[in-house]
């Protein structure tokens, strides 16, 4: 049962990717040209040198932010903390199934003394960080570009709509003690309470460098992006178009496709520079994913295969555990 089910997933992961790759190369056209994409590389390889600093530099302040995560009373290490970040970032590059979270969570499991469970809840937590992050980022673009220019329309805002979202924390805490009061079994509830407790035990006493620590990183991101269109001499993107083009991939990647995001991330990009008016931008879309596939790809296969704890036994019995619960 457990294999089927990876199978379905990994079909509809395989099915999504590919739809947008076929997408995307129909649009691109002849404008594909590698010969002249590995051109440019050579000329302004320094641009290109800077942004994988800074995406390593990125990964090593996430690490420092998920310490604020756990129990202070926890006792962890930033050294796995940001291998297991790039073990993650691996696993969701070559692999149809974006399982690279469970992964880092068995991972850093395996160096601390907190269930693999709680290890998932540090990471709901992290990620809704994440979001919180890329909203701001988004408000910030939607107030330079306008809601016009961007073609969004806030009818559908109303009264009855604000009122539930506010319904939807309320009905979560509801559901949470839903699930409290059922009978499961100890060991699913203790896997219940493991996850709320990973995802509630955000050290508050430092949420200033929590809040830091996440500006720092996405503005990297920006910056990254703002690094990889200097190489492009035909490109002018200001700041904001580099933190437009940074929100609008970030929501496309939280579609739940493997191999890094390939298809939906290009499509995405696609779209914005579409709207920016930009031409011949398709290298320019191939190397942005490119550079942070191989730099993930390359590290986390590192620390992945010299990692003694990690077996593929062991491993494949983890997911089929976390698949059956």
């Amino acid at each position: 049962m457990q294999i089927i089910k990876i199978i379905i997933h990994s079909l509809i992961s395989l099915f999504i990717t590919s739809a947008t790759i076929i997408f995307f190369i129909n649009n691109a056209g002849s404008d594909l040209t590698f010969s002249e994409l590995i051109s440019l590389i050579l000329i302004r390889w320094y641009y290109l040198f800077f942004a994988c600093i800074l995406l390593i530099l990125s990964v090593y302040l996430r690490a420092h932010r998920w310490k604020y995560l756990f129990n202070s009373s926890t006792k962890l290490n930033i050294y796995n903390l940001f291998k297991s970040q790039f073990i993650g970032y691996f696993i969701n590059c070559v692999s149809p199934l974006r399982i690279g979270d469970i992964i880092r969570s068995y991972v850093v499991a395996k160096n601390t003394k907190q269930k693999t469970s709680y290890m998932v809840g540090t990471i709901v937590m992290e990620r809704f960080l994440d979001t919180i992050t890329i909203l701001f980022f988004g408000v910030i673009v939607l107030f330079h570009y306008g809601a016009d220019y961007l073609e969004i329309n806030f009818q559908f805002i109303s009264i009855p709509f604000l009122l539930c979202l506010l319904c939807i924390p309320v009905l979560g805490y509801l559901l949470y003690k839903l699930i409290l009061n059922i009978s499961f079994p100890d060991s699913i509830n203790n896997i219940f309470k493991n996850i709320w407790e990973g995802f509630s035990d955000i050290q508050f006493s430092h949420k200033r460098y929590i809040m830091i620590y996440s500006l720092l990183i996405w503005s990297i991101y920006c910056v990254n992006v703002y690094l990889i269109q200097s190489i492009f001499s035909e490109f002018q993107l200001s700041i904001f178009d580099c933190l437009l083009i940074l929100v609008t991939s970030s929501f496309m990647l939280m579609i739940p496709v493997g191999f890094g995001g390939l298809g939906v991330f290009h499509i995405g990009v696609q779209g914005i520079l579409n709207k920016l008016g930009i031409q011949d931008y398709n290298n320019f879309i191939i190397l942005l994913h490119l550079y942070s596939l191989i730099m993930y790809t390359l590290y986390g296969a590192y620390f992945f295969f010299t990692d003694k704890n990690l077996k593929i036994k062991k491993l494949y019995n983890y997911l089929s555990d976390n698949q059956s619960n």
